[in-house]
This record gives C-alpha cells, sequence and structure tokens, in this order.
C-alpha cells in the first residue's frame, strides 16, 4: 500500500466522519527493515485534531482518534505495534 494512499484514507475519513475536527495528518516516520515482515512497513502517523470554536476535551480526541484507528485496521488491514 501507498503512504499516499494512507493519507488519502485519512482524509476521506476526516472529511467523512469527524466532523471536521481532524485537520491534519501526516506521516512522521517511516521504517522498513529487519523487525517489520517483507510485506510491511511501520508508519508514525500524526494527526491534529482542532475546532475553531472550543477546546476538544480528551476524551472526544481520544474517541475519534480510536474510531480512525479502526477505520485503517479495516480499510488496510493494519495492525498496531
Amino acid at each position: 500500500v501507498r503512504t499516499g494512499a494512507i493519507l488519502d484514507e485519512i482524509a476521506r475519513w476526516g472529511a467523512n466522519s469527524s466532523k471536521g475536527l481532524l485537520q491534519d495528518a501526516e506521516i512522521s516516520k517511516y521504517y522498513k527493515g529487519e523487525q517489520i515482515p517483507d510485506d510491511a512497513k511501520s508508519l508514525t502517523i500524526s494527526c491534529t485534531y482542532c475546532s475553531p470554536q472550543r477546546t476538544l476535551t480528551d476524551e472526544e480526541v481520544n474517541s475519534l482518534h480510536t474510531q480512525l484507528v479502526d477505520e485503517l485496521k479495516k480499510f488496510f488491514n493494519a495492525a498496531i505495534r
């Protein structure tokens, strides 16, 4: 899977499911090597959640982020390390 496809899916999810609170997502680390199976890669994805109207609570952000992770697991058969 291309990393661009992952970011595209995150953007799609953000537009449709995050109530506009997902402002940005970027791949901050990419690793492919000895500890990762040949057909896999390890990514660290940084997400920014923000509301222009108010301060988001930890519970809101955690819930949104869990939903996003679940979507990526389902869509890409991803695993969390």
